[in-house]
């Protein structure tokens, strides 16, 4: 789990930095005297950066990933269908470890419910003779 910890938070950050250093660059590269509308404009621009970058990487890093999550878990809990296999999780950050161990557990629970209801078929087909 050592290796695992803050991937996450890096994939989610480290571009958010950049965006801040390109705006800290723009500003080293201005005159001495910077205008109080181009600092604002830098600011807007920048604010909105972070918004549109911050929706993107939530998306893509979590977003989609909780979703998968959520209709697995329906699945599983669903009377009417089943998950054809375990939800396997391709990011090795912390949240795929946590969505492939949650995976591994409900597969183990599927085998142990398996076994007990053959237990019980094999019971029941023993109580008749």
């Amino acid at each position: 789990m050592s290796a695992v910890k803050n991937q996450l938070q890096q994939k989610l950050i480290y571009p958010l930095l950049v965006l801040y250093l390109i705006a800290f660059g723009y500003l080293s590269l201005q005159p001495s005297q910077v205008e109080t509308l181009n600092i604002f404009i830098l600011l807007s621009l920048m604010a909105a950066g972070q918004l549109l970058l911050s929706f993107y990487l939530f998306e893509r890093f979590i977003g989609g990933r909780l979703q998968r999550l959520t209709h697995y878990l329906d699945l599983v809990v669903s009377t009417e269908a089943a998950p054809e296999k375990p939800l396997r999780d391709k990011y090795p950050d912390e949240l795929g470890l946590i969505i492939n161990q949650l995976s591994d557990f409900i597969d183990g629970l599927k085998q142990i419910v398996d076994e007990v209801r053959q237990d019980a078929s094999r019971f029941k087909l023993g109580a008749r003779y």
